[in-house]
């Protein structure tokens, strides 16, 4: 059989705890050699050590200072040569405190011959996770961004690799925090404090990059406790385009996370992500969902969005998406806020029962989230 050496991505917004998890895997029970980027302006410092010390310690001038390019640029062929080195059984990859690790999970999964990904790893610190994911700060703001552009929140840089991960280590010095942690972890994902996490359970497990995926597409809703909530607010009918436009902060806005999907009788072939955090929220068209939705309605005897169907009636209802929205908090009033708000946006019962005949053609005020729609 062939071998494969095991590339284990570890994650976190504390360069502490991220390279105190790196160090502990890399002196486990493995021959383990870590490879560890940090991105300042356009320069990329790349560190690669085993238990003997410090093999490399090099700055690297970027053209492009994102932590993606890094990763395509400087991380994978690197990872090559150690793989092909032969001196190690694995491999730890600690990655900037600002990178996605979907996105170098994906750009890893196939680029480095003779390994394969092991489980992803995020450490969080519970003190501060609570004003990290839910308030405003920005990566800019924060002085983390290579090039003073980035305008992601912090909230969302740390949803984004809370959310992937196969393990999040966190621990439990303010509940409140440790809570908001395991509400928007996976369902299958093991929560575990920061000197809980081995070896074995690290690289003796293979990364499932579409398994993982899936988290996001679909969260889930965690049962709430006693210091965060989560409820799943679900319904078949669409969000009224106008109402949505008057109400999307009284669901958006404020200290909250927030996932999910919905449609607009206006567009009814366009399945539309819902993304908040920290603050912030972005809503756009998921291209992918889209397109198998609009084949079902293609097949079902639907048009285009605006477009009048042919032939036969408007779309039928079964080929429709739904509208689901996943959203996590601590304030009990800002549960019971969102419900309301929630509902006030769906088409009343009376409007579903009119069909989608009436909006056909007709106009709405969201072109500047969900661009122009189809002729």
């Amino acid at each position: 059989m062939t071998h494969s050496t095991p590339i284990a991505i570890v994650a976190s917004m504390d360069p502490v705890l991220r390279d105190g998890l790196a160090a502990s895997l890399m002196l486990g029970a493995r021959r383990t050699v870590t490879l560890r980027h940090d991105l300042t302006g356009h320069t990329l410092r790349r560190v690669v050590s085993d238990s003997t010390g410090i093999l490399d310690d090099t700055a690297i001038h970027l053209e492009h200072p994102c932590s993606t390019c890094a990763m395509s640029t400087e991380a994978i062929p690197t990872l090559r040569s150690l793989v092909d080195a032969g001196r190690w059984e694995a491999i730890v990859l600690a990655v900037p405190v600002t990178a996605d690790p979907h996105v170098i999970a994906h750009l890893l999964s196939a680029s480095v011959p003779g390994a394969h990904l092991a489980r992803v790893v995020t450490a969080v610190d519970s003190r501060t996770v609570q004003n990290d994911l839910l308030g405003d700060d920005t990566v800019a703001e924060r002085g983390l961004t290579a090039s003073g552009a980035d305008e992601r929140s912090i909230g969302e840089v740390l949803a984004a690799q809370v959310e992937y991960a196969d393990i999040v280590a966190v621990d439990e010095e303010d509940p409140v925090g440790h809570d908001l942690v395991a509400q928007l972890a996976a369902a299958d994902a093991i929560l575990t404090g920061h000197y809980d996490v081995d070896d074995e359970g690290v690289f003796g497990h293979r990364h499932s990059c579409d398994s993982a995926h899936s988290r996001l597409v679909r969260p889930h809703a965690h049962p709430s406790t006693a210091h965060a909530w989560t409820i799943e607010l679900e319904d078949e009918r669409p969000f009224h385009p106008d109402r949505l436009v008057e109400n999307i902060e009284w669901i958006g806005a404020g200290r909250l996370r927030a996932r999910g999907e919905f449609w607009v009788p206006t567009r009814p072939h366009s399945v539309c992500r819902w993304e908040g955090a920290g603050g912030q929220l972005a809503i756009g068209v998921d291209a992918e969902q889209s397109e198998a939705r609009a084949g079902l309605s293609r097949d079902a005897g639907g048009g285009a969005d605006g477009a009048a169907p042919t032939p036969g009636p408007v779309p039928a209802v079964t080929a429709l998406p739904r509208t689901r929205l996943v959203i996590t908090g601590v304030d009990p009033a800002d549960a019971a806020r969102v419900r309301q708000a929630f509902q006030t946006c769906l088409l009343t019962e009376e409007e579903w029962a009119d069909g989608l005949a009436p909006w056909l053609g007709r106009a709405d005020a969201l072109d500047p989230w969900l661009g122009q729609r189809a002729a």
